[in-house]
């Protein structure tokens, strides 16, 4: 439907779009993800941004990591990095992270 302004409704769009915004909440879809993946090269820096938040990300050996900033993580002393490879967790294991010694 024409609505006179230069753009066009298309009905029943409303629910594919929070259809898509259900299932990729996290900002991050695995296409997304492998693109990351191939497009950096090894250690490549980047701005990552996910769930409105800004993240320093490195690839090396092949695998991307973010530096940990969250407050959440205070109480871990010796964690700096999450690894990234899952698009609704941001660690392998769900809370581990790479520890320094």
């Amino acid at each position: 439907m024409d609505t006179g302004s230069g753009c066009t409704s298309l009905p029943g769009k409303g629910a594919v779009i929070k259809k898509f915004l259900n299932t990729n909440a996290s900002q991050l879809t695995f296409p997304g993800l492998f693109s990351l993946r191939e497009t950096l090269k090894e250690g490549d820096l980047c701005v990552f941004l996910r769930n409105t938040h800004f993240y320093t990300m490195l690839k090396n050996d092949n695998a991307l990591y973010t530096l940990v900033t969250d407050q959440g993580y205070m109480v871990w002393k010796n964690l700096i990095q999450e690894y990234i490879d899952n698009i609704n967790s941001l660690s392998k294991e769900g809370t581990e992270g790479t520890e320094i010694e």
